[in-house]
């Protein structure tokens, strides 16, 4: 279906209609025209015009809150989209509605195809490399790695010292200026689109990663790596650094009945997801090694709907306390190790089973607890090298799992992270199975 979205000449989208039985040509609300203002300063006026700028779903309108939608909308080289309150076009280069909406690109609702278009195009762009050859085939390489993933390539410090300082990623590819720093531009790009992706809703929950295959299939055509349930082999060590995209004050969801992905991957929790490291500003120095990774599909795409997957790592394990005093909200949650406390993200509601912290299903009752945890140390990072009052440093928060075979796994219930990592002084280093 991607494809014809791709090689259409012209998307009509309908963002006016709800649903199939409501027509999208129609009289536009009133509340939507321009009202004319006086301003007067001192003995002289002018006429101003003003316009409502939409800030609700049903005002933007629901298409824009559909995750199929939002694939059809990068794929798309042009898009004209009847809104309630006007016309925008889209194309791989601008976004432009009928009226000036000073942070359109930015409200999460379009900008997708040409976010695509720069990731799709970016490897061609001075770069000198050879497309067809796969970027794991360096030091970041993990399938069966015994030294640790994620770590930069030759040559990363200095390709990127002229850029230390900077607070935010490059605006563009055309100002990059090594491959190493186009591959940092690539996935963080990608991070984004799961990002504005996870925000959107799906009928069906299983539809997930199937709803976002067009645009993965795309991007393995630059990348060559491989896909894992909705996120990369070249890139598992800071992808794992996910967590919950807080908007304010939320209670944290239950997850749903239906297998969707293995625990370690942002696709297995509903809701908007984020990404807690951003490779063009921070240096990720990892602390542990993936011996193994896999994820089954159910058919013959690839980047379909997956029914069992694992990771095999080998790191830091140590035992923690958690502690819950409302399971409906996530400040509510405490880490607490030998000395210092971890500010915890906890991927849904967390309830206590079998004496094992697990995901809350739909219908469950949760309650207070204490309860014995896991936590592997990913790895930390940093702006700024030697200043240690920058460095962060991350662990996965996990549980014990018992599968039907009778192997011990483990399940990723959160991330934590904490400015000091004594939590893992002379913790054992050990192999562990995420599930």
């Amino acid at each position: 279906m991607c494809d014809y979205y791709e090689n259409s000449f012209l998307t009509i989208s309908t963002a006016t209609s709800p649903n199939s039985t409501v027509p999208f040509l129609g009289p536009r609300d009133k509340r939507w025209y321009p009202t004319k203002l006086n301003l007067t300063n001192g003995s002289s006026s002018e006429d101003i015009y003003a316009q409502r700028i939409p800030s609700e779903p049903e005002e933007e309108g629901m298409l824009f809150t559909r995750a199929w939608t939002w694939q059809e909308a990068a794929m798309s080289s042009r898009t004209i989209y009847f809104t309630p309150s006007e016309l925008i076009w889209e194309c791989s280069e601008h976004v432009a509605p009928q009226r000036h909406i000073p942070d359109l690109e930015t409200s999460e609702r379009l900008g997708f195809s040409k976010l695509l278009s720069i990731l799709r195009f970016s490897l061609n762009l001075d770069m000198g490399r050879d497309i067809d050859s796969p970027v794991g085939s360096g030091s970041d390489s993990i399938s069966g790695s015994e030294s640790p993933i994620g770590i930069p390539p030759a040559g990363f410090d200095s390709a990127m010292s002229s850029n230390s300082l900077a607070t935010s990623r490059p605006d563009s590819p055309s100002s990059i200026s090594s491959e190493a720093n186009m591959m940092n531009f690539v996935w963080d790009m990608w991070d984004d689109l799961v990002t504005y992706y996870s925000r959107r809703h799906l009928t069906f929950v299983t539809d997930k990663l199937p709803a976002l295959s067009g645009v993965a299939s795309r991007v393995l055509k630059i990348t060559k790596s491989r896909y894992l349930a909705g996120m990369w082999e070249d890139n598992l060590g800071i992808e794992l650094c996910w967590a919950r995209a807080y908007r304010g004050y939320q209670d944290l969801p239950t997850i749903s009945a239906e297998y969707v992905a293995p625990s370690w991957s942002w696709a297995s929790i509903p809701g908007a997801v984020k990404s807690r490291v951003e490779r063009t500003i921070n240096t990720f120095e990892p602390s542990f090694t993936i011996i193994e990774a896999n994820s089954d599909v159910s058919g013959l795409n690839p980047f379909g709907r997956v029914t069992a997957g694992h990771l095999l790592m080998r790191g830091q394990i140590a035992e923690a306390v958690l502690t819950c005093d409302d399971p409906q909200t996530s400040v509510f949650y405490k880490i607490t190790g030998p000395t210092e406390n971890w500010e915890f993200s906890p991927d849904s509601i967390l309830v206590l089973d079998n004496n094992h912290v697990s995901r809350a299903k739909q219908n469950a009752i949760p309650s207070n607890f204490t309860a014995k945890i896991y936590c592997l140390y990913i790895g930390s990072t940093y702006c700024n090298r030697g200043d240690e009052c920058d460095r962060e440093h991350f662990m996965l928060v996990l549980s014990q799992s018992d599968n039907a075979g009778g192997n011990k796994s483990y399940c990723r219930i959160g991330l934590a992270c904490s400015k000091s990592n004594l939590l893992f002084k002379g913790a054992p280093v050990l192999d562990v199975t995420l599930v």
